[in-house]
């Protein structure tokens, strides 16, 4: 039971990691590049989807 229990635990950490605060990292560290740099990752990625098709 108490396996169980610090799975649980650790499981629930973990998702509050990966969906909370990593996103939340990597979108303040977007905001510190800038316009520019927001505009030039937004063509690096359409261009990425473009080249998919």
């Amino acid at each position: 039971m108490a396996v169980i229990l610090v799975l649980l635990l650790f499981g629930n950490w973990l998702i509050n990691v990966v969906l909370i605060f990593i996103p939340v990292s990597f979108f303040i560290r977007l905001t510190h590049l800038g316009w520019w740099g927001l505009a030039l990752l937004t063509v690096l990625f359409l261009a990425w989807c473009m080249a998919e098709d």
